[in-house]
């Protein structure tokens, strides 16, 4: 029984290995060489091209969708970067604005000044007219 056990063992192991040694399996056509698959094989071929497709969409949107962003990024950058000079020259339109604030307030002072000594003398003058 051992004997017919290690026999029949024997002749698998060489049978298996001249099964494989011709996988897979090649035909010359026309002078092209063809490599046979089976069924099943094309099978699994045909879902990895088919996935492989859906997979090139899905990066190409994804593409365009990254442009997208960028695009809009860019747009940000540049809303951003105006508003920012707006309010450089808000800033400094208010600081011209102070100057002038100030200038016209020493304007007023110096015709309040002016008045009140043109009112004084006009008083005195009014009083030594009285006087005399």
């Amino acid at each position: 029984m051992i004997k017919q056990i290690l026999f029949a063992t024997l002749i698998l192991i060489n049978l298996s290995s001249y099964c494989q040694s011709d996988y897979p399996k090649k035909a010359i056509i026309d002078n092209d060489t063809i490599v046979m698959i089976t069924p099943g094989q094309v099978t699994k071929l045909n879902l990895a091209f088919n996935d492989l497709d859906r997979f090139k969409m899905k990066s190409d949107s994804l593409s365009s969708l990254i442009s997208l962003f960028e695009q809009h990024d860019s747009l940000k950058d540049k809303v951003i970067q105006n508003q920012r000079l707006q309010m450089i020259n808000y800033e400094k339109q208010g600081s011209i604005n102070e100057e002038i604030i100030l200038s016209l307030d020493k304007e007023v002072k110096k015709q309040k000044r002016y008045r009140n000594i043109g009112f004084g003398t006009s008083v005195l003058l009014l009083i030594l007219l009285i006087v005399k």
